[in-house]
């Protein structure tokens, strides 16, 4: 070359130049503490091949962020070009498991001009492969995690991106466990128009890290790599994540013979690493190692769909690849072996006379996994013709075909309805389409039109589809306990059970759903017995199926919970609901419905428990994200806010609790209305306030309102009494919804004066708490204050003074094992005492000083429960 070019000389003085330039590169330490357009570079995290990131500060809006800053002695155009396109592909992607780019522009560094972007900051980063040893993971929270790359490279590819250097110092795993993918630099956009005006990838140059190459990547000809080269190299980090080994050792060995070993040899398989990697989780990296990329995965959502699969013990839609293909295979690569072979493969025939028993006996075995493939064929196709008239039933909102009206999800759904007639001839295709017609109308709450669609369905799977039969009975169940037909939906639960176990086993995640139904449905009509044991089985199963780390199975831990909250085992309740909600932080996020009732829930098992500053952490969140989310007038916001009161109240910060009463209440009656009983709880609850503080005019003004609110009907009729006969009827006299609704029944009786109603009320839910919970359980204990204020201001007698004294005393020792000192019950309990053993009463100064010496130090409150 030097021979045939004049300018060789130039051309040896020219690398010089640049060697001396790239020696006087700075340290990346140099920048700290320099500002950089917004941002001020704190320290370096990160060094790559052509640029250094820091993590930097910005000042408006406050926060940090990490800054990418090109190295200044790179001066390839090609490299600037590349850089910039690196931060126009990522501010194209918004997903949670990609870093987004705030910003992208230059800095002069002295006569130096470069490119930075500032991005996210991503806390406690860490590579995926670092993240699952740290933590221990075992295999299915591997895959777990490994499905949420998936769907994060999946968005890029939507965006017209692929990455092209997948490997696990790129997927990062926060401290809080999101994964998030970073470095697009040497992404291409399979747009073709930005490809051209933006970046031309020369062919023959390498673009990635060759172990995480896939074999056309090798090749190094840009016009052949599409997203499924990215497939590929997330098929090398989950065999990675699983064995902790890559696919190929292409160490130390030369360009041309790694590219070789990727393009032409198969990995080991993940059966002889580990046995428990064998069969679908090996067939699943295997099809994404696939040389040929018409055989692997299409896309990162198929990948991920068949890890969910696997998790949920469903059939995954990856097959091992057949003998014939896995013999084509090797003929390529060894065509002289297999020519020689062929020259001797007459004297192979004589063996076929010997072995013809055993010909007859793999031809049996054969037929019958042909019958199982025939079944399954025959559930692919019904599927495909499901989908394919959904599809089309969907695309009548397309503004093409809508022409211009806008189509409702009503409009819709009623032309499919029209349409369904066509698969006459098909009745597991029809049930199909019924099932998803008839539970989507059900969603929109129209529950007659969703009724006929989803009992079609049902007879047509009884007779035809009994692969589709469980999930039939289960979506009608829903119906009728939507409808409040709650024992036909019991029934249905049951059927469900059966058929489900009948054709999936007893292990599979579907049965562990239908258990949980039917035990949330227990605890719904008051069987807490029966309840107990379904959620137990189905918290196994799922935990078992899924592992303990997935949405469905939390979902049913969570009505473990519930169970235990109910049975008044208010330890165990907090201990699961901790759990729970960490897990919906984790996989859900804080703005989900789930998450915000678990914070919720916990909140109020917190301030039951007197854990009052914790409690109030929780529900400031609760109120908040769902203000955020629903608005401030919604029923979830409202709760909340109530329950924040309550606590802060609870406290002592009577000030900020009242004024939250105060505009909580005026939002409840906008919203739901005057006479709802959320607003007629907060009436009832700010008066109490106002009657601690002494402040008896409003008070009795609010208290006046309660009433009314409750009364508007009057006498016996009014509305709680016909909600406690309502309760009884639907769900039991033993039922905790009842007892609850009995117990405020018997308080809004004496506060009306109704004293003789409100004791047999109160007697009434005593027994019953009683039996429900026992008697040293601290509601059966606030029953127990209700009826002893009641017997002191009822019933002017020196037996209903006793009586009521023995209930106050065995209400406070409960209360005191379960309360921290100073809690709002216990003071209020004392000062009944302390008034119960005056001169008026029962006339006991020694007690009566104990009580009084025990009481703290602050204004009297109120002595009603």
């Amino acid at each position: 070359m030097l021979e045939c070019d004049q300018g060789g000389a130039s051309f040896l003085r020219t690398r010089h130049t640049r060697a001396e330039n790239s020696s006087r590169v700075p340290e990346g330490d140099r920048l700290v503490g320099t500002r950089v357009g917004a941002y001020t570079l704190n320290r370096v995290i990160a060094a790559g091949g052509m640029g250094t990131v820091y993590e930097a500060t910005q000042e408006q809006p406050r926060r940090t962020v990490a800054v990418k800053l090109m190295h200044p002695g790179i001066s390839s155009p090609s490299a600037e070009k590349r850089f910039k396109f690196e931060s126009q592909l990522l501010a194209q992607l918004h997903h949670d498991g990609i870093a987004q780019v705030y910003e992208a522009g230059t800095h002069c560094d002295g006569d130096v001009t470069v490119p930075f972007f500032a991005m996210e900051y991503i806390v406690g980063a860490s590579p995926i492969t670092t993240y699952v040893k740290r933590k221990n993971l075992d295999i299915r929270e591997k895959m777990r995690l490994f499905a949420l790359v998936c769907e994060a490279v999946h968005h890029g590819h939507q965006k017209g991106i692929i990455h092209r250097d997948l490997k696990p110092g790129n997927i990062l795993v926060s401290a809080a466990g999101q994964v998030k993918i970073i470095d697009f630099g040497v992404a291409r956009a399979t747009d073709s128009d930005l490809a051209l005006t933006t970046l031309h990838t020369d062919v023959g140059q390498l673009i990635g890290t060759l172990q995480y190459m896939s074999p056309e990547q090798c090749e190094a000809d840009p016009q052949n790599i599409d997203t499924r080269s990215d497939i590929y190299a997330l098929g090398v980090v989950f065999y990675e994540l699983l064995c902790d080994r890559l696919p190929y050792n292409v160490t130390h060995k030369a360009m041309h013979e790694a590219t070789r070993v990727i393009r032409e040899e198969q990995p080991a398989k993940l059966s002889t690493l580990s046995k428990a990697l064998r069969g679908d989780i090996e067939t699943i990296a295997l099809k994404a190692l696939e040389k040929e990329r018409d055989r692997r995965y299409q896309s990162a959502t198929d990948f991920s769909q068949d890890i969910h699969r696997y998790l949920r013990s469903e059939p995954i839609s990856a097959h091992p690849p057949s003998f014939v293909y896995q013999f084509r295979v090797f003929a390529r690569r060894n065509r002289s072996f297999v020519g020689a072979v062929a020259t001797v493969f007459m004297a192979l025939l004589g063996g076929l006379v010997a072995s013809s028993v055993m010909y007859v006996r793999a031809e049996r075995a054969r037929a019958e996994t042909a019958e199982a493939w025939e079944a399954e064929s025959r559930q692919a196709e019904t599927a495909e013709h499901i989908n394919t008239f959904l599809q089309d039933m969907l695309g009548a909102a397309q503004p093409e075909r809508a022409l211009g009206h806008e189509v409702t999800v009503r409009e819709v759904l009623d032309r499919a309805s029209q349409q369904i007639d066509e698969f006459a001839g098909s009745p597991a295709v029809e049930s199909g389409i019924r099932s998803t017609i008839g539970k989507t109308y059900y969603k929109l709450g129209l529950f007659d039109e969703a009724e006929a669609h989803l009992e079609r369905a049902l007879d047509l799977a009884v007779r035809s589809a009994p692969d589709h039969l469980g999930a039939c009975l289960a979506t009608l169940g829903n119906l009728r306990r939507a409808q409040g037909r709650l024992d036909e939906a019991r029934d249905l639960y049951r059927r469900s059970l059966d058929a489900l176990r009948a054709s999936l086993g007893t292990n599979d995640a579907r049965v562990g759903d239908m258990l949980q139904n039917l035990g949330t449905l227990a605890l719904e009509t008051g069987r807490l017995a029966e309840a107990g044991p379904l959620l137990l089985e189905a918290v196994g199963i799922l935990e078992a199926s899924l592992g303990t780390d997935e949405v469905r199975t939390v979902e049913a831990q969570s009505a473990l919970g519930a169970m235990y909250f109910h049975r008044g085992m208010l330890d165990k309740a907090e201990s699961v609901y901790r759990d729970c909600l960490a897990a919906q932080r984790r996989l859900l996020g804080t703005e989900k419905v789930a998450t915000i009732a678990s914070m919720n829930n916990l909140g109020v098992i917190l301030k039951r428990q007197g854990k009052l500053e914790e409690a109030q952490t929780l529900l400031v969140e609760a109120a908040a994200v769902s203000g955020r989310l629903y608005g401030p007038a919604h029923p979830y916001t409202i709760q909340a806010r109530k329950s924040l009161a309550q606590t802060l109240e609870a406290r002592g910060d009577v000030s900020t609790a009242k004024r939250m009463y105060l505009e909580t209440l005026e939002t409840a009656r906008e919203a739901l209305g005057a006479k709802h009983p959320t607003t007629l709880s907060l009436l009832n609850t700010l008066a109490a306030l106002y009657t601690n503080e002494g402040n008896y005019e409003p008070a009795e003004r609010l208290d006046g309102e309660v009433l009314a609110g409750h009364s508007a009907v009057g006498g016996e009729n009014h509305p709680m009494a016909a909600a406690v006969e309502t309760s009884r009827e639907a769900l039991g006299a033993e039922h905790p919804t009842t007892l609850g609704l009995l117990v405020n029944l018997a308080f809004l009786r004496r506060e009306e004066g109704n004293y003789n109603s409100a004791e047999r009320l109160y007697r009434e839910g005593l027994a019953g708490h009683s039996a429900l919970y026992g008697t040293e359980h601290f509601l059966t204990a606030e029953v127990m204050i209700g009826l002893g204020v009641t017997l002191c201001t009822g019933r002017d007698t020196h037996e209903a003074y006793l009586e009521a004294e023995q209930l106050l005393a065995n209400a406070l020792r409960i209360m005191e094992s379960r309360r921290s000192p100073g809690h709002p019950w216990l003071i209020r309990i004392m000062e009944q005492l302390v008034d119960l053993y005056g001169p008026e009463k029962l006339d006991d100064p020694h007690k009566r000083a104990e009580y009084e010496a025990r009481l703290p130090a602050r204004p009297t409150s109120a002595r009603k429960d």
